[in-house]
């Protein structure tokens, strides 16, 4: 049982390390995954004196999983494994398409441009 509660805290502390490498949201600061996870964090993956060996195994198992997955994640893997090809990123419609999205959302999180939001009431309020 000992060995089972120094998984679940070795599990926990990589669950911490992996909040601590989530990126914050640009366009929404207040609503980060990473709080979602740091309370996952607090609620499954403590520790309790009533916490039975099942399921404490249980919750082990669907932890590290979780935490691979997320790992996965941070890590671009799948982006990596499957990249898109210039096709996807550069529509011959309309080729900057991409950059100038990218270029909004650098600008709306520096405070330069509105968010997008309602348009018919900033159209009907012009």
């Amino acid at each position: 049982m000992n060995a089972l509660v120094n998984e679940l805290k070795v599990l926990n502390n990589k669950y911490k390390k992996i909040i601590k490498r989530w990126p914050v949201d640009k366009l929404r600061p207040n609503h980060c995954i990473s709080l979602s996870l740091k309370e996952y964090a607090q609620d499954q993956l403590v520790y309790t004196p009533d916490m039975k060996e099942a399921e404490l195994e249980q919750r082990i198992l669907t932890g590290t999983k979780q935490a691979a997955a997320l790992d996965r994640i941070l890590s671009n893997e799948a982006f990596k494994k499957y990249p898109l090809s210039h096709n996807y990123t550069h529509s011959p419609y309309e080729p900057d398409y991409y950059a100038r999205l990218m270029k909004h959302i650098d600008d709306v999180s520096s405070g330069k441009a509105k968010p997008p939001g309602n348009w018919l009431m900033r159209f009907l309020t012009k």
